[in-house]
């Protein structure tokens, strides 16, 4: 602390005896003096305070309040004030007590001079300001790293933006620019095959973006959740049927199993995005005529199960899968892109509502993704 400083001390203490007692402890120590705001009372205390004190000293026992619940009360109309409190020689207990709840020191009535009950007073002051100091650095280390994180988003942004999203639309824009220059020339079948080409790469390019949009909510905790009950059946057959046109081009046996009125207690958008992108992710890496499925299987909880006969992983690719750091987009079987998101956003949406994803994968034989939901108990 600064010498040559004047120190605005809020003493709060219903006893005029003691408050002259302590007025008159107070007086320069060194090179400090001492200003004393004296408050009676604890009512209305925030409006008699004419000047924000360094410290507080607090006698404990009101006829509004007694013990720890006056230290409570001032620290929370003062919370940014340093606190010592004056207790009684049988209730050192309190005074411990308040210093675990923060409260800088205790001095007992009658056992501090002068000397004693200045230092006191500095001391306290200095420890509050190391405490806000050091909470202050905690708080930069804590931005710096959350800065940090945003960075490495932003640039895997940006690389997936430059390298992932540029493929389809260049496809969007060659087939947009082949039906401008030659539609007159073109017949009523390659005009349709056109389009079809442009709404699938449109299609697939608006789930790349909606999974980049989520993946990077996430990144910043910005997605909100809502646990209720919803019809699983409905969430996967929505999926499955955005998928069935992928899985008739590729000749792929497509099977959906899950029965009406499966009712789970989750976050629907989460599950359908899940659902989305495992099924996404299966066809994607299945070959033509390979098989994927789709099921629900009740037992305590519902089980839902993504399995393909497709290329599957090695177990280095499934150790690595979910690392953020090194995610790498791959084309599928027919040259299909992506991000490389899909799975650590699976994994990571999951987690938000503290459902585990489990993959198992074998090189050449396939791949097996399933997580459970709890079931909609009536009671609920």
């Amino acid at each position: 602390m600064d010498k040559n400083i004047n120190i605005n001390v809020l003493l709060i203490e219903d006893n005029p005896g003691d408050a002259r007692l302590i007025k008159e402890y107070l007086r320069d120590y060194e090179n400090f003096t001492f200003s004393i705001q004296w408050v009676s009372s604890l009512n209305n205390l925030k409006e008699k305070v004419t000047n924000l004190p360094d410290l507080i000293l607090l006698d404990l026992n009101f006829p509004e309040s007694v013990g720890i619940e006056t230290f409570d009360h001032v620290h929370s109309v003062l919370p940014e004030i340093p606190v010592i409190v004056q207790t009684g020689v049988n209730n050192e207990q309190v005074g411990q007590t308040a210093v675990s709840k923060g409260a800088q020191d205790y001095l007992v009535k009658g056992n501090f001079d002068g000397l004693l009950l200045s230092k006191a007073i500095i001391y306290g002051i200095e420890r509050d300001n190391l405490v806000k100091k050091i909470q202050d650095q905690k708080f930069v280390i804590k931005y710096n790293e959350e800065l940090q994180l945003l960075n490495k988003t932003k640039d895997k942004l940006f690389a997936i933006i430059a390298h992932d999203l540029k493929t389809p639309f260049q496809a969007i824009h060659s087939y947009s620019e082949i039906l401008n220059n030659d539609l007159a020339d073109m017949s009523l079948e390659d005009i349709k095959a056109s389009f079809s080409y442009i709404l699938e790469y449109s299609k697939n390019t608006l789930i790349l973006l909606e999974n980049l949009l989520e993946w990077a909510k996430l990144q910043t905790n910005r997605i909100n959740f809502d646990l209720k009950k919803f019809d699983l059946y409905y969430v996967i057959k929505k999926a499955f049927d955005l998928y069935s046109l992928m899985a008739v081009n590729k000749d792929i046996q497509f099977i959906f199993t899950c029965p009406e009125n499966t009712n789970v207690v989750a976050d629907e958008n989460i599950i359908y995005t899940v659902v989305r992108n495992l099924i996404s992710n299966s066809l994607k890496f299945t070959p033509q005529s390979g098989k994927v499925s789709i099921s629900a299987i009740r037992s305590d909880s519902i089980k839902v199960v993504i399995s393909d006969n497709g290329i599957g992983m090695t177990p280095e690719q499934c150790s690595n899968i979910f690392d953020a750091d090194t995610i790498q987009s791959s084309k599928g079987t027919m040259g299909e892109h992506g991000t490389g998101l899909g799975l650590v956003l699976c994994r990571d949406l999951l987690q938000k509502i503290n459902v585990p994803l489990i993959i198992d994968s074998n090189l050449g034989q396939g791949t097996s993704v399933c997580f459970s939901l709890p079931l909609f108990n009536k009671e609920q």
